[in-house]
C-alpha cells in the first residue's frame, strides 16, 4: 500500500516583524474536511495528514505555486489553494494517488 502525505498550510503564523492575527474561515473548514473524509473513509489507507503555519513557511510552498493559504499539497503536489476545498474534490486527488 502507498503511503500518502497531506500537508495544509494555513493562514497563521509569524515572520520577522510580522504576525498574523485573523482567523482563516477557510482554513480551518478545509482542516476540518480532511480529517473527517481521512479518518472515515480512507482509515485504511497509510494517510498522514499535517497542518503548518504559512508564514513561518512561505519559503517551502512559494516556489510550487502557493501563495495564498489554505494550501493543500497531497504528496508535495498543489491541489487546492486560496479556498476551502470540498469533500469531492479531495476524495478525487486522494483516488488519483492511490
Amino acid at each position: 500500500m502507498k503511503e500518502i502525505q497531506i500537508i495544509q498550510y494555513k493562514w497563521a503564523g509569524k515572520w520577522g516583524p510580522f504576525h498574523v492575527k485573523v482567523l482563516c474561515d477557510e482554513c480551518d473548514l478545509t482542516e476540518t474536511t480532511i480529517r473527517s473524509v481521512v479518518e472515515k473513509e480512507y482509515a485504511d489507507h497509510d494517510i498522514s495528514f499535517e497542518t503548518r503555519p504559512w508564514l513561518d513557511n512561505w519559503y517551502k510552498v512559494i516556489w510550487r505555486g502557493g501563495w495564498h493559504a489554505p494550501i493543500v499539497l497531497i504528496n508535495g503536489k498543489i491541489v487546492s489553494q486560496g479556498e476551502f476545498l470540498p469533500a469531492e474534490k479531495l476524495r478525487k486527488e486522494l483516488n488519483k494517488v492511490l
